[in-house]
């Protein structure tokens, strides 16, 4: 009975979430937000781009939220680099004003966008939690090994 008493693993296992974001209080809020959100849990956290980059090879999440107005690696960036090194599902939060770098992040093969929470927190926090456990579905249902990669570097000598 070598290996008899062993559980089979459980085939509805959660899918595991990379949250990054350059605020710790956003990657903190984010974070409690998808452990909330039934069959998610967070496996990871990133402060900034190259972090991120090392987190999606490192723990290959099956989705990463993403930031896209970071400083130094920003969240195109780091779109670019997961959709042609490891592609996988992301969504990117964004804040107020920043809806043109979520457009331009759904072009470069983003999922979907989702609002960072704004003002005062308490009031709208419920209304993000269920727009991302809803864009967390979509996306952890999402083929993204077909999508282009619109965002790789253009080949040395090449405009």
């Amino acid at each position: 009975m070598t290996g008899a008493l062993r559980s089979p693993a459980p085939s509805h296992a959660p899918r595991t979430v990379l949250v990054v974001d350059d605020s710790a209080f956003m990657r903190r809020v984010v974070a409690e937000l998808v452990d909330e959100c039934p069959g998610f849990r967070v496996v990871g956290t990133a402060r900034d781009g190259e972090e991120a980059v090392r987190q999606v090879h490192a723990l290959a999440p099956d989705v990463v939220t993403l930031d896209v107005a970071m400083p130094g690696l920003d969240g195109l960036q780091v779109l670019g680099y997961v959709m042609s090194e490891a592609p996988r599902p992301v969504v990117v939060l964004s804040g107020l004003g920043e809806d043109g770098l979520a457009l331009r992040a759904l072009e470069l093969g983003a999922v979907e966008f989702v609002p960072k929470p704004s003002g005062p927190i308490s009031l709208d926090v419920v209304a993000v939690r269920e727009r991302l456990e809803a864009e967390l579905r979509a996306a952890a249902a999402a083929d993204v090994t077909r999508v282009d990669v619109l965002a790789r570097a253009a080949a040395p000598g090449r405009t």
